[in-house]
């Protein structure tokens, strides 16, 4: 934290003693750490890689953008910093022979090849055949030269490392592969064509001459695995017609085959009639020196749970390894039979590795949690939360329980509320929402909608009335005004209600169903019994409210007045302390996205509105806020984000309006802006979450032109929006739309103290004394004896305790040094 300290001159007509005032005031540091919360798991993950060189390092992708990485076996896990590498279904991480030497897919704006050389401290786009349309990558462990990269249709091979690439085969209609094996200078590639073949170190590919595989069928995925002179392959296959460039393990019902060969027979051997009943496999893999010993893995009708299947005899016969139903042998979190989810929600294998040194090693992943084995599927154990809270195999997962985060945080938080310094609710997308009772460390699911009467998908903001009760905003539809769901199509089929609580979120009870989604509620600060809601429908939503609220579930809603250009998707709604109610709508997309977002006022509790929105606010406009710090509460800010598509572009950013909303001004550039966030204590801090640039801060917002600084130190490129911890204001919480929570805690410097400014001819002598941990002190000045700091101009900045400057040639001027 830097710390300043003000002092005032004052240039008189003869050399007497300076008039000074002195004075401190704090300033905020940002913390150098931000901590992930939360329960763990509840995102899609894909595409697991287990290093060869370290059987407890492995990354695991997320189609929220983030790649997981953990070191110590999957009891912690770091995120990538986003501006290094970014992960999507697509993506994969290759290790190669040489420890340092590692490639990946990062996906920027489409997937593109990059790589390490440093064992993934720092990535470099390699060149890139597919102009960001990569959909496959695989190397060759032995000679990490030897890359190949597919786009839709074509197949690349490089021999120089990623320097350059030539195409190798094609297929216009769409060629999907399934794996690479590389045998000296031999290569095989399972393809939806199927299998490749090169001779000569990857310059020529033909199709190999092995039959045995259907008619009709096509590779979906393949591995292979050499022991001395043996070579042995295994695949899965599907009908021809339904294999395409990136399918991935949603598609597993279409699995109709799995083959295994010997290299130097003649034929693929069919193995489907020996998988246990029900046994559909999607995913094949085999570690690097072990032939016996195959996997795969998939789901299992009726039950529709992640599946694993081991071969220990070539593919011969195989088994069941993890046995989901009774978790017989799997250490679950919160997801298992009997637990807050069931593993039906879980789904199928959407990613799976098997340890390329360690053939009794192997991890799944579904819908939302990795499992790990490394004893050959005796036993497994869920990676999503802290190992000390799992839950024992064998017995019904607990429902309701605690856990602490370690870091794999996959999902969607929107809102965070504190009831008191201890519970916090946080809402969240596809998991519902989370309630926490040691103030943050550990989260739980509350009981609301337990039973799925309403399927309520995500809870989006809760208020808390006087009363002590909360209100919940919820919704079977998610990620709501988010660039995929904007469309009639996306949203009108949703369901939506209000819910109540009173046990500060523990417990909930349905208060009000809109058969719409609910996405924002709002109380009147005039009057107790006036609650407005945003419920989201291309003709039937807009802005709702009630004037008995104390009823309960027998409280009467009424739509109010539609404001003008409005097509049904209004979003944040916040009433002022006269009773002016302000909201936003946000975008709606048709083949373009519509005239009807904006900012809107009524002062008549909504009958009617008028529109204060600017030019760039017309299309896709996300929250408005209220500085906390104007008492008048003419001051607002709203975050908008561009759209596409012609008329949409470049209207982006942050933009303040000093007069509710006659006129506004942009104080900050970022297009893909989603919020601001005001602290609560001093007007000149704040931060704005972004879409793909993460998070950004200011330490001077009452500037004309606030300074924004992006942090280095918050790793996720998609913020949501940050919370100040109302019972301790150093505590800054951020939700992000596909990385959970995350914590951070602010430190602090001392005020500089003692400063003195006395004159020297005709100059000014600054003296303080030194600040304990402080490497370099900035003097700051403003010709405005009211100025707030965002006005100074700084005049110099030094790691000594002393400075001058020119005596002023008139006027009182005001300083202050800051500690940093």
């Amino acid at each position: 934290m830097m710390n300043n300290s003000l002092a005032r001159s004052k240039r008189t007509a003869f050399a007497v003693p300076l008039l000074l005032v002195l004075f401190t005031t704090a300033t905020f540091a940002q913390p150098t750490e931000w901590l992930a919360r939360g329960r763990g798991g509840g995102g899609g993950q894909f595409n697991p890689s287990i290093s060869p060189h370290n059987s407890n390092e492995f990354y695991v992708g997320c189609d929220m953008s983030e790649w997981f990485h953990t070191t110590d076996g999957g009891h912690s896990f770091d995120v990538i910093d986003f501006r290094d590498l970014s992960s999507s279904p697509l993506s994969v991480v290759r290790f190669t022979s040489n420890p340092l030497i590692m490639y990946a897919l990062d996906q920027e704006y489409g997937a593109r090849p990059v790589k390490s050389v440093d064992g993934g401290i720092t990535w470099t786009p390699t060149f890139d055949p597919t102009g960001e349309d990569a959909y496959s990558l695989f190397v060759d462990y032995n000679n990490p030269n030897r890359v190949i990269v597919s786009s839709y249709t074509n197949m690349y091979f490089s021999n120089d490392g990623g320097a350059g690439f030539s195409s190798r085969f094609s297929d216009s209609g769409g060629l999907h592969i399934a794996g690479a094996f590389f045998y000296a200078d031999t290569i095989y590639v399972g393809t939806s064509l199927g299998l490749l073949r090169s001779t000569n170190g990857g310059q020529i590919f033909t199709a190999s001459n092995i039959v045995g595989i259907a008619a009709g069928q096509a590779m979906i995925s393949f591995a292979g695995s050499q022991a001395g002179n043996t070579v042995k392959f295994l695949c899965t296959t599907a009908p021809t017609a339904d294999v395409y460039p990136g399918i991935g393990g949603g598609d597993f019902e279409i699995t109709q085959g799995l083959y295994t060969h010997t290299l130097g027979d003649p034929n693929w051997v069919s193995r489907f009639a020996s998988l246990p009943a029900g046994s559909i496999p999607f995913f094949v893999g085999m570690s690097n020196n072990e032939i016996d010993t195959m996997w795969a893995a998939g789901s299992n009708p009726p039950f529709y749970h992640p599946h694993i299947l081991r071969s220990t005899n070539g593919g011969a016969n195989w088994t069941s390894v993890m046995q989901t139903v009774s978790n017989v042998n799997v250490q679950t979190g919160w997801c298992g039979q009997g637990g807050d989810e069931g593993w039906g929600w879980a789904g199928q294998a959407l990613g799976f590795a098997v340890a390329p040194s360690n053939p009794w090693q192997c991890i799944i992943t579904d819908y939302g949690f990795p499992h790990m084995t490394t004893d050959g599927g005796q036993t497994f154990r869920a990676l999503y939360v802290n190992p000390d809270d799992l839950n024992p195999s064998g017995a019904n997962t607990p429902q309701g329980l605690f856990y602490h985060s370690n870091g794999l945080e996959p999902t969607s938080v929107w809102h965070i509320h504190w009831s008191t310094p201890q519970k916090l609710f946080a809402s969240w997308t596809d998991i519902t929402a989370g309630h926490s009772i040691d103030g943050g460390e550990t989260w739980g699911r509350p009981a609301l909608d337990m039973n799925n009467a309403y399927s309520v998908n995500t809870v989006y903001q809760t208020v808390q009335h006087t009363n002590g009760k909360l209100y919940g905003a919820a919704s079977t539809v998610h990620d709501l005004y988010q660039s995929t769901y904007l469309t009639d199509s996306r949203i009108d089929g949703g369901d939506g209600q209000i819910f109540i609580s009173s046990d500060s979120g523990s417990t909930w009870s349905m208060m009000h169903d809109f058969n719409h989604p609910v996405i924002w509620l709002a109380l009147d600060p005039t009057n107790a019994e006036r609650m407005y809601a945003s419920v989201v429908h291309s003709t039937q939503g807009g802005i709702f409210r009630t004037n008995n609220l104390s009823a309960g579930a027998g409280a009467t809603w009424t739509r109010v007045g539609i404001p003008p250009r409005t097509e049904g998707h209004p979003y944040t709604v916040e009433v002022l302390n006269d009773g002016t109610v302000v909201c936003t709508y946000s975008g709606r997309r048709t083949t373009q996205f519509t005239y009807s977002s904006g900012i809107f006022v009524s002062t008549n509790q909504g009958t009617s509105w008028a529109d204060r929105s600017d030019s760039a606010m017309v299309y896709w406009t996300k929250d408005i806020v209220i500085d906390p710090h104007d008492a008048a509460q003419n001051t607002w800010y709203v975050a908008v984000h561009r759209g596409w598509g012609g008329a949409p572009n470049d209207r982006g950013g942050v933009f303040r309006t000093t007069n509710r909303g006659a006129s506004w001004t942009r104080i900050c550039d970022q297009l893909y802006s989603e919020s601001i966030t005001i602290h609560p204590d001093d007007p000149d801090i704040a931060y704005v979450s972004t879409e793909e640039s993460g998070l950004f801060y200011t330490d001077n917002l009452t500037n004309a032109n606030p300074t924004w600084t992006q942090l280095a130190e918050y790793p996720f490129m998609h913020p949501q929006r940050v919370f100040f911890n109302p019972y301790n204001t150093n505590e800054v919480w951020v939700a992000s739309f596909g990385n959970g929570m995350r914590k951070g805690t602010v430190g602090g410097l001392a005020a500089p103290q003692n400063l003195t400014i006395t004159t020297v001819n005709d100059s000014l002598s600054f003296r303080w004394l030194a600040v304990p941990g402080a490497t370099q002190y900035t003097l700051w000045s403003s010709a405005n004896p009211s100025a707030q700091p965002g006005d100074f101009t700084m005049e110099l900045s030094t790691t000594s305790t002393t400075a001058m400057l020119t005596l002023p040639v008139d006027g009182m001027r005001v300083y202050f040094v800051r500690a940093e």
